[in-house]
């Protein structure tokens, strides 16, 4: 399931007494962890208020023994301001009033395998919108509440989390305080509230905002505070600046370390949500909040975010450890253009009374009300994107270059697998096979008709062997490599009997043995994986088709005979096949693939058939050739993953023939019909690489080894042993080897691997001599070595016109 998500909102009633319950269900996963948030407005639909009292707080829950919330409270309408604050170990939801009496508690009963159930443990005294974010799935390990309090001194504090890792980027921990030195114990004191997120130990991916308003104030004293490279906060009581600050600034074995930048004493408490597993995100961004559909984009994201949690205040980002007038605070929850919903408050600052506006928004990811009882500023999702997401400006209220926070999160990453089949006609020669990085590259020639028998020699991957004789042939072994495929093939005449294949959890046994004009179907049982059906047929059988469906491959091939014209291959970019068919009434052999393995069907040549040659290097590969005579060659057009096969053998009545692939491996193959012709193979080069083969200018770049950058970074397969870097702002300019011009406007890629440990950019560019053909700017590289391929588009791949003097080059920003 990988990493799973939901949102969504709980209407608490007054007139729920003790015991009621609140069940959310139907989400496709159990629950490991749920954060909740409020402001203190109630409502199912979009609103705004102006008669509210602040009730606002956060919490979080693992299990119904783990969780952890804080509260605090603001009354509108009174003279002088009346505030509290508390933090339990006892519920998910806490509300109080203004001289720090409970008068709310909503705890967590269950955790069920498609949602949780939540139970009034203390009636509350007004409706209130609680909205909630659940997180579970597979790839989730580790899932933890707790709570701490401010230190007594400034500096590094490690806290515990029982398997977290450290230095891992899978990891995020969420935070929300307040006032409090003594867990599940009120105070009547100042409101402030701290929310936020870190995702790593950099000061990028911590992020936070706070609000206070002063208790007892005659005259409203509001603050607030929003800020990146910081995790929390608390502003000073009695108003004021924020004196207590910390940032995580690294994962532990088991646990996190926050250095404290500021601190007075040890009545600040704070809550935590640490989570392992999936992909995470902590950050922030500037949009123009003054105009109308402005837009603010994250990208470059290693994952494809699943959801975002927002944070904002309305205001550009705060000078450290300096708040500003008001106590603003907008919180959101968002997993598409079309399902989002935002909270937002206002504390006004300087009023006689105490003035407070809320907002509810279920069609905005951030909300902010005026002071007039109307929608002040909102920010919707424009767009989730595969590397992140986009937020447009649908109400503009707010200010230019305002500073918002988020939390962004997806499915852990994933590899894959790459597989290419080739089959020459009766007189090609050996076929060669080799992937290079991801890049297929293959070579084909025809050979004679006597050719001698075929080998396939594995190497690293799924290796089958295949060969054939004619008529009396006795069977072949193939001598299995540990873990992967171990086939045998017989072949005799005439009368053969049918083929049965089984194949069981990832090994697959295969027996062969053909037959001749009369031979009957073939049958292949699966044991967990891939169905194949193969029928065999003599002289005048037509097309069948092959069908896949993820992944999943289901072959039904039948031959036919005689007279059919050639086929041609033509190989573009990708995973080449190309298809030979026999003649006469050869019938036709399966090979099944379960879980990375290779499923191939093998039609015989008719009389003094030999062999070819296919040599696998590096992956899955698989190269089976069969032919009779003078049959032509077959076409093939690969672009860019996705296959797209047409084989087609004519003579006499038979039409053409047609393979389509698209999206996965999906192959339909037709046979004519009658003394087919001999097949040939037109040798194809593909997969192309430049790679560095000198260095232009160095600048202040460094070999992690020796003297020469490119000696660094020309590997094949990537090997983050050896790296270029640098420590300044500077740029290099590394030489490409020189390489033939492919022909095409697509399928050309420029790949490489950046990071960097404390969350510098770099700048890449591809050159032609002085011209730049393209550019990749990345603002923050990740902390872990991470690969990009950057796809040229048409108009960058036509301006190159000299592919002896491409260059790229690195300018490192901080």
């Amino acid at each position: 399931m990988a990493l799973a998500h939901a949102h969504g909102a709980i209407q608490w009633l007054a007139a729920d007494a003790v015991g009621i319950t609140y069940t959310v269900s139907g989400l496709s996963f159990q629950p490991k962890a749920i954060r909740f948030y409020w402001q203190g407005m109630a409502s199912a639909t979009d609103a705004v208020s102006q008669t509210t009292h602040e009730n606002r707080g956060v919490g979080f829950a693992t299990s119904t023994t783990n969780r952890r919330a804080v509260g605090t409270h603001s009354q509108d309408g009174l003279t002088a301001a009346n505030c509290a604050a508390v933090p339990v170990d006892l519920a998910v939801a806490v509300v109080l009033d203004n001289v720090g009496s409970t008068t709310g508690l909503l705890d967590i009963n269950a955790i069920n395998a498609d949602g949780y159930q939540l139970i009034v443990d203390f009636q509350i005294t007004a409706n209130l919108t609680i909205f909630w974010e659940a997180w579970g799935g597979t790839d989730i390990s580790v899932a933890e509440a707790g709570h701490f309090f401010s230190p007594a001194a400034i500096g590094n504090q490690d806290y515990t989390v029982s398997g977290f890792v450290a230095a891992a980027t899978d990891q995020v921990v969420m935070f929300a305080g307040c006032w409090g030195g003594v867990i599940n114990t009120a105070n009547e004191i100042d409101s402030c509230l701290t929310v936020g997120f870190a995702s790593s130990g950099a000061a990028a991916d911590n992020v936070h905002i706070t609000g206070n308003s002063d208790e007892a104030s005659a005259t409203m004293d509001t603050d607030g505070y929003c800020k990146t490279g910081e995790c929390l906060s608390s502003i000073a009581n009695g108003g004021g600046n924020p004196t207590t600050r910390a940032q995580l600034t690294q994962f532990n074995t088991d646990g996190f370390r926050l250095n404290w930048i500021a601190r007075v004493d040890t009545s600040r408490a704070q809550i935590y949500l640490a989570i392992k597993g999936g992909s995470w995100k902590a950050g922030s961004y500037t949009i123009d909040g003054s105009t109308l559909n402005s837009t603010a984009t994250v990208s470059g994201l290693s994952f494809a975010p699943k959801g975002v949690s927002l944070i904002a205040r309305l205001s550009v980002e705060s000078t450290a450890g300096t708040s500003v007038a008001g106590d603003v605070m907008g919180l959101g929850s968002g997993s598409s253009t079309t399902d989002r919903r935002s909270m937002g408050m206002w504390d006004e600052n300087g009023t006689g009374n105490a003035e407070l506006d809320h907002t509810i928004q279920y069609d905005q990811v951030l909300s902010f009300a005026s002071n007039a009882g109307a929608l002040l500023a909102a920010y919707d999702i424009n767009a989730m994107n595969s590397d992140g997401f986009q937020i447009i400006t649908d109400v503009a209220g707010g200010v230019a270059s305002e500073w918002q926070g988020y939390l962004t999160f997806g499915d852990a990453p994933t590899g894959g697998q790459t597989i290419g089949v080739a089959q020459a006609a009766e007189t090609n020669a050996a076929q060669a096979i080799a992937v290079i990085v991801g890049a297929l590259i293959i070579g084909l020639s025809p050979v004679s008709e006597a050719d001698a028998a075929q080998a396939l020699t594995p190497t690293q991957g799924t290796t089958i062997s295949v060969g054939q004789t004619n008529e009396t042939d006795a069977a072949q072994v193939i001598t299995p490599v540990p873990g992967v495929v171990t086939v045998t093939v017989g072949q005799v005449t005439e009368a053969d009997v049918a083929q049965v294949i089984g194949v069981q959890v990832g090994t697959v046994t295969i027996s062969v043995s053909q037959t001749a004009e009369t031979d009957t179907a073939q049958s292949i049982a699966l044991l967990q994986g891939i169905s194949i059906a193969v029928g065999q047929a003599t002289e005048t059988d037509t097309a069948q088709p092959i069908a896949v469906v993820l992944g999943t491959v289901t072959v039904a091939v039948g031959q036919a005979s005689e007279t059919d014209v050639a086929q041609t291959i033509s190989a573009q970019q990708g995973t080449v096949i190309a298809v030979g068919q026999a003649t006469e009434v050869d019938t036709a052999q399966p090979i099944s693939v379960i879980v990375g393995a290779v499923t191939v069907v093998i039609g015989q040549a008719a009389e003094t058939d030999t062999a070819q040659i296919i040599a696998p290097q590096q992956g899955s590969i698989i190269a089976v050739g069969q032919a009779t005579e003078s049959d032509l060659s077959q076409p093939i057009s690969v672009v860019v993953g996705t296959l797209t096969v047409a084989v087609g053998q004519v003579g006499e009545t038979d039409e053409a023939q047609a393979i389509t692939v698209q999206q996965g491996t999906v192959i339909a193959i037709g046979q004519a019909s009658e003394t087919d012709t001999a097949q040939s193979i037109i040798p194809i080069a593909l997969g192309t690489v430049a790679r560095p083969n000198a260095d232009t200018t160095p600048g202040s770049w460094l070999p992690s080894t020796g003297s020469v950058l490119y000696d660094m970074v020309d590997e094949v397969i990537a090997d983050d042993a050896d790296y270029i870097y640098a420590t300044t702002a500077t740029t290099c300019k590394l030489a490409l080897s020189p390489v033939a011009d492919p022909g095409t406007s697509s399928g050309q890629v420029v790949s490489y691997r950046a990071w960097s440990p404390t969350g510098n950019g770099v700048i890449v560019r591809l050159k032609q001599g002085a011209v730049t053909i393209a550019t990749w700017t990345h603002a923050v590289l990740p902390t872990s070595p991470t690969t990009y391929q950057q796809a040229l588009s048409g108009a960058e791949c036509d301006a190159i016109t000299n592919y002896s003097l491409l260059s790229v080059e690195f300018e490192s920003t901080t």
